[in-house]
């Protein structure tokens, strides 16, 4: 991120509208929350392969936390599993109190922390519920009111930047930010962000950081000794699918092993793989220029039963783990299993290790 901030052309190849830029060249580089998840899948050697980074307004943290909970206590009903097993809710659920905290440094003694989010959405509303009831008793311990509220509930009064019609001092963005853009509203956010009359927690950054273009970067310069130390070039080059720009494959490139990902793509959106493209649909992606290229990966199916309208049935699915991360350090785990392309309906389950 450090790299690419103030790196114009390289954010314009990124898919970045000239306000976007602005916007990301005000923000601290050292902004203290960056809370994410990576999506790995094993491959059938046993390596974990990373497949995009979600950073914006990363989703699972009510299931990681609330939901594993649950799940741990009726496992351990009766008979206790052998070997015993750990869940990882609680490493996130503290991991964002403290990282919140810590954004929150300074903010003085009455203030108050908007959580926004589309209430259209069960699943955004129940995450941005779920964040506001995690984080209010430790904030309330440094006189932090929190509240939350849908993006047509953001206004402006006096000057001030209002949730609910109540004045912000800080406010978290559970949206998206291509979705916000042209509203009134991220209008008002980013004026009173760009002004200091409010502390806007999850920026650009983020926004950066998920974009399907950076995995590119990140493959052009694997063997960059001024960028990454020597282990993170082993990691990158063992963890990380080879991701090229569509326009810099070769005409004649094998489409066959091959996933095309759209830059700016969300819970799996745009996503195909290559030898399912029909030929006009590839050279249409290629003039749009806007897509990557990823070598696909082979990930050994699951079999699981699933609850369905028609009673609980067998299925063939594919695990995607999500390891988060907040302030820097790992939090915890989040799984799904779905099918080869993981979308919005996959399912979420449980994430527990079994200790040695």
């Amino acid at each position: 991120m450090r790299a690419l901030q103030g790196d114009g052309p390289a954010l314009e190849r990124l898919g970045f509208p000239w306000v976007a830029l602005e916007l990301l060249a005000r923000e601290a580089p050292d902004e203290p929350l960056l809370f994410g998840r990576f999506d790995f899948v094993l491959d059938r050697g046993g390596d974990w392969q990373l497949l995009e980074y979600n950073a914006d307004t990363p989703s699972g943290g009510r299931e990681t936390v609330a939901v594993e909970r649950v799940v741990a206590g009726h496992l351990g009903r009766g008979a206790a599993p052998s070997p015993p097993l750990r869940r990882t809710g609680p490493h996130l659920a503290s991991a964002l109190r403290r990282t919140f905290r810590r954004a929150l440094a300074g903010l003085p003694a009455g203030g108050r922390l908007g959580i926004m989010t589309d209430a259209g959405y069960a699943e955004d509303l129940s995450q941005a519920v779920f964040l506001a009831r995690l984080l209010a008793p430790a904030l309330a311990r440094e006189g932090i009111e929190v509240l939350y509220g849908d993006v047509d509930n953001l206004t402006t009064g006096r000057g001030r930047l209002c949730l609910m019609g109540r004045p912000l001092d800080a406010l978290y963005r559970y949206y998206p930010f291509e979705t916000l853009l042209g509203r009134q509203a991220f209008v008002d956010l980013f004026a009173a962000a760009g002004s200091g009359r409010v502390r806007l927690l999850n920026g650009l950054r983020g926004l950066l950081a998920q974009n399907k273009g950076v995995l590119a970067w990140l493959w052009a310069h694997r063997a960059d000794r001024a960028l990454f130390t020597p282990r993170e070039r082993r990691a990158i080059a063992r963890h990380l699918p080879p991701t090229w720009w569509i326009g810099d494959l070769p005409p004649d490139a094998d489409r066959a092993g091959l996933v095309l990902k759209q830059a700016f793509g969300r819970e799996g959106e745009e996503v195909y793989f290559g030898d399912r493209l029909a030929d006009a649909d590839w050279e249409r992606c290629r003039r749009w220029g806007s897509y990557v290229c990823q070598r696909r990966v082979d990930v050994p199916p699951l079999e699981a039963v699933v609850r369905t309208a028609a009673g609980p049935r067998t299925q063939t699915l594919w695990p995607a783990v999500g390891s988060f991360t907040a302030g820097g350090a790992w939090a915890g785990y989040y799984t799904r299993l779905g099918g080869p392309i993981t979308t919005a309906s996959a399912r979420f389950v449980p994430t527990f290790f079994a200790d040695a």
